[in-house]
């Protein structure tokens, strides 16, 4: 009997053993995803996931692929702006009020400019890495399927290279009366509701020109069709500060 228990206690050791390693193997891999996930963060004023502010900031794709890790992805939720580095957070916060919701030009189409930041940005290689912050930050995948209906039916696909696709234009928002326009696109006068909104646009600009460096326009190829768009540059703790629109081409 003595024996039958001691077996008894060493099967019992034997498995909560087993157990625990698959415990820690498990907490282990999170970790790993975790650390494998980790990249520049995006801050908003209203917190949401990447699939809505893809949704809401004018559906981004090209063709009936959207751009934003979405279904077969982890769910990714953005931070809030009180989350945000204290610096960054600051002249967002100026940014916000002086913007207040003004309507931006998207091409062929028009959307409500979106403050936002930028933040864990490695510090080493902090000006050369811009797109690919914000390519991590706002959750775009780097490749999608494209077919044809002919490839569809044989069962052949193509991918899209779609971080390939993005492009970064050096900008100095100081020299600009509203950002999302040059000098000779700008808006001539009209309603008093699109008067307000220029004078939104301007005081923006202005802030950008005077509290941010290096500043840039994030955007992409013709390819993509309908595509996120932001025009920013960084504050003095090294975050992105900048406001988030969008453009359609079609």
């Amino acid at each position: 009997m003595h024996k039958f228990f001691l077996l008894l206690l060493l099967i019992s050791g034997a498995v909560m053993t087993a157990e625990a390693a698959r415990v820690k193997h498990q907490v282990r891999s999170k970790e790993e995803k975790k650390v494998e996930a980790a990249g520049a963060t995006l801050h908003l004023f209203k917190q949401m996931s990447a699939v809505r502010l893809c949704h809401d900031g004018g559906g981004w794709s090209q063709g009936d692929q959207g751009l934003c890790m979405g279904q077969g992805y982890p769910e990714i939720q953005h931070k809030t702006m009180t989350d945000a580095p204290a610096v960054a957070r600051e002249v967002a916060e100026r940014l916000n009020e002086a913007l207040d919701g003004a309507t931006l030009p998207a091409s062929e189409s028009d959307i409500d400019g979106r403050v936002i930041v930028i933040s864990n940005l490695p510090a080493h290689v902090l000006r050369t890495t811009t797109k690919k912050a914000c390519l991590e930050a706002l959750a775009i995948v780097k490749e999608i399927i494209i077919m044809t209906p002919q490839e569809s039916r044989d069962g052949r696909a193509q991918l899209e290279d779609v971080w390939g696709m993005a492009t970064l234009g050096k900008k100095d928002w100081s020299k600009r009366q509203q950002f999302c326009y040059t000098d000779v696109e700008l808006p001539t006068s009209g309603s008093t509701e699109e008067e307000e909104n220029s004078a939104k646009i301007a005081m923006a600009t202005k802030i950008m020109g005077e509290s941010l460096t290096d500043h840039f326009e994030f955007n992409f190829e013709d390819g993509i069709t309908t595509a996120p768009v932001i025009y920013g540059g960084y504050a003095a703790d090294g975050s992105i500060v900048g406001v988030l629109g969008m453009r359609v081409w079609t």
